[in-house]
């Protein structure tokens, strides 16, 4: 076939030759691929001359970014509401204190904390106006200085701040309780919990003399601590932050330093680590939320990326100047993925990846292999309660949850569908079928699939 027939209409018909019709295929893929291209390299979005420790988006308005760190002519806390396009300093906060990072509720739009480092003065402030006003929040907190803060995503009022050692609020930092037992001796560098069941969570800690580092996880709620560092190699004598795959929670990384470089990875919630191929100096690492085998890691070269849970990487530092160094990097759930960088002394940094946006299938190591109901969380609640449960075979089923009182009425089904094998999780919030609250009482749920049954009790306390 050496041309096209085109007919308009009216027996008129128009004659294309079939190569003018590939030429102007390809002119469109290349204008396409032209203005992807413009996306896809990092690109300087601001605050000038600031070099930025901490980089935090509004979950639930994904163009809303704060940043905090230090500027030459001192500390500062940005932020933006139109992606990075353009910064303004947030309110009321002190001058002369150090920044060091940034939270922001994940159910309460405009409410966000920062933590102060080293000052004399308050050691958390919080804000209800998304950082034009702020008061002191650190009533209890006896610790110097306050390296990160962490908001439990089901129930935003649990906060935990990590610095000297551990410290947990459950009333939105209205007052804070030392849960670090075991680790006080530590400077405590990062701490992630798991979004499916949030009493389950993970720290790094460093100890200054001598100096080393470990790795501690809790299955309580920060009561209690156990050490997690099986199949680590070596003394370890630094380590980045951990990152946490929010679909496949027993799925962890973090960068170790012991007599080289290793990226460790670990499938069973910490039971052991891995070594992973990736052997270079990495400050800072973070997972893209929507496609969680995707990795990036920055330090003292640039940026680098891994599409597959961190076998292997490629450079990333597309844009970027030379020598650039980076200290942060936070991955924004929007589509196209937006990730952002904070640098030493050259400001944030974007990247929009228009060539993403395909979902990562799991691999069979992340899927569940046997189908179970975990307890809710909180337990006992009074507004909000999470139900997490897991599902697995080689075929979907059919799956319903449903709410009963003590009576054995049902009150309310949650889940009545078909599902693959997969995590999930669903959230009650105490009202019935017609949307009425119940009462305070016991009440129970109960999970069908296929062949699996189980039924736990869970306490609604008004």
């Amino acid at each position: 076939m050496n041309a096209f027939l085109w007919k308009l209409g009216r027996g008129n018909t128009i004659i294309i030759p079939m190569k003018r019709i590939v030429l102007i295929s390809l002119l469109v893929m290349l204008l396409a691929n032209l203005a992807l291209a413009g996306d896809n390299v990092w690109t300087f979005c601001g605050p000038c001359n600031m070099s930025i420790s901490s980089i935090a988006v509004d979950p639930n308005s994904p163009d809303t970014l704060y940043a905090t760190g230090h500027k030459g002519d001192g500390d500062g806390a940005y932020r933006s509401f139109d992606g990075g396009k353009s910064w303004e300093p947030m309110g009321d906060l002190p001058v002369g204190v150090t920044i060091s990072t940034v939270a922001v509720d994940p159910s309460t739009r405009g409410t966000l904390y920062v933590g102060v480092g080293l000052t004399t003065g308050p050691h958390i402030y919080k804000s209800t106006d998304c950082g034009e006003s702020w008061s002191p929040a650190d009533s209890g907190l006896g610790m110097s200085g306050v390296a990160t803060l962490s908001i439990d995503p089901i129930t935003s009022s649990i906060i935990y701040a990590t610095g000297s050692s551990v410290f947990k609020s459950t009333n939105g930092a209205e007052s804070w309780q030392f849960t670090g037992q075991g680790i006080e001796n530590y400077w405590t560098l990062s701490l992630v919990l798991d979004p499916i069941s949030p009493e389950i969570l993970y720290v790094c800690s460093q100890a200054l003399e001598p100096y080393y580092g470990e790795i501690y996880k809790s299955i309580d709620g920060a009561e209690s601590w156990e050490l997690a560092i099986n199949g680590i190699q070596g003394d370890i004598a630094a380590l980045s932050n951990l990152v946490l795959n929010p679909k496949h929670p027993n799925v962890l990384y973090i960068n170790v330093l012991t007599d080289s470089t290793i990226l460790y990875k670990t499938t069973d919630g910490a039971e052991s680590w891995v070594e992973t191929s990736y052997k270079q100096p990495i400050i800072c690492l973070s997972i893209d939320p929507k496609h969680p085998d995707t990795l990036f890691g920055g330090g003292y070269y640039g940026i680098y990326r891994s599409t597959d849970g961190g076998q292997n990487w490629q450079d990333f530092s597309n844009g970027l100047p030379e020598n650039i160094e980076i200290f942060t990097l936070t991955v924004a759930p929007t589509t196209p993925v937006k990730i952002y960088a904070g640098t030493a002394y050259r400001g944030v940094w974007c990247y929009t990846d228009t060539l993403s946006g395909v979902e990562d299938n799991p691999s069979p190591d992340h899927l569940p292999r046997q189908p179970s109901l975990a307890q809710n969380y909180p337990n006992p609640f009074n507004s909000n309660t999470a139900i997490s449960y897991q599902l697995s075979g080689v075929r979907p089923h059919h799956t319903t949850l449903k709410v009963y009182n003590i009576l054995g009425q049902e009150v309310k089904t949650l889940v009545d569908e078909k599902q693959k094998t997969g995590y999930y999780k669903v959230c009650w919030d105490g009202r019935d079928r017609s949307g009425n609250l119940v009462g305070s009482g016991i009440y129970f749920y109960r999970i069908k699939a296929g062949d699996y049954t189980k039924t736990r009790k869970m306490v609604l306390i008004r």
